[in-house]
């Protein structure tokens, strides 16, 4: 727990440097900084013990606390972070909350909650990785697909074979389109084989970032629950794929099935985007420039680094 009081002293001191208009009362703010670092950790070891673990795919919210992607296990909400720095800031000012709060504003994050949290949220996924694919720290469960070796999982041959067995259903992502651009090599490819590999390991970044490579995450949306390694909107798959029938009604409960799914989804991407995988406009957010999750960019190097694509790192 010694990183998660580092990190709650950062957070604090950072805003009560920022917010104080009274430079001379420092020391007593740090005083209360240490009660409430204390507090926090005391809290978090209390309540979370050793199954500590957040969704960094998208940052829990003060209305999403319930919703977290992995509900076998307890997660941090904004609203318990800020009653517990109230409470421990007000009480030694011998004054109410609402005194507190008007008269010492620098002791209180609540506008910073959500950045907390976020930050949180990243250190927990970097803690809880296993090992790299291409540069990039994953799961340990997206061993099913990639292990550190580049050895295919049950999971990863499962998607090369249906890659390899149907590739006329993958005529886009056979081309690559704007692909070649990140994986050097694949306009070089004359094997079919060889681009599977590339889609197995683009797949389990994917599945890394969206929900750590776990069958049963879930996570409730506005458009229903997102489910299983690619968050498909469960119930609701078989209206991705056009008339192409790629996407069956919960796939999501099956990796293989939404493995299946996502291959064709990815190349209706690439068809309707002009060959770009990267897209605004894609279903996942974890492949949008500009998505919340701002993962684009890690899957984008991954790609850049892989032996697979880069004949630098051979």
């Amino acid at each position: 727990m010694k990183w998660i009081r580092v990190l709650v002293i950062v957070v604090f001191a950072a805003h009560s440097l920022v917010a104080s208009p009274r430079r001379n009362q420092i020391g007593p703010q740090m005083n209360d900084l240490a009660n409430s670092t204390e507090l926090v950790e005391n809290k978090l070891s209390a309540s979370m013990g050793s199954n500590m673990n957040f969704d960094a795919k998208t940052p829990i919210t003060e209305t999403e606390s319930s919703a977290s992607i992995n509900s076998e296990n307890p997660t941090l909400d904004v609203k318990s972070i800020n009653d517990m720095i109230i409470e421990k800031t007000a009480a030694p000012l011998n004054m109410s909350i609402g005194d507190a709060m008007q008269s010492h504003p620098e002791l209180f994050f609540a506008q910073h909650a959500d950045e907390f949290v976020e930050i949180i949220n990243n250190l927990i996924l970097e803690k809880n990785t296993a090992y790299s694919i291409a540069g990039t720290a994953v799961a340990d469960t997206c061993n099913t697909l990639i292990d550190r070796d580049q050895i295919l999982g049950l999971l990863g041959k499962s998607v090369y074979n249906q890659f390899i067995q149907n590739a006329g259903l993958y005529t886009h992502l056979l081309d690559g389109g704007a692909l070649k651009k990140d994986c050097t090599k694949y306009s070089q490819m004359r094997d079919v084989k060889q681009k599977a590999l590339v889609w197995v390991l683009i797949l389990t970044v994917m599945a890394h970032f969206e929900s750590s490579c776990r069958a049963g995450a879930n996570t409730k949306g506005p458009n229903g629950t997102a489910y299983g390694y690619y968050q498909l909107h469960l119930g609701q798959e078989d209206k991705y794929d056009g008339a192409s029938n790629e996407c069956v009604k919960n796939a999501s409960k099956d990796p293989a099935q939404s493995s299946k799914c996502v291959l064709k989804m990815l190349d209706m991407q690439l068809e309707r985007d002009n060959g770009v995988l990267f897209s605004n406009k894609s279903y996942w957010d974890v492949l949008r420039p500009k998505g919340a999750a701002q993962r684009a960019d890690d899957i984008e190097r991954a790609i850049q680094k892989s032996s697979y694509c880069n004949p630098k790192t051979m």
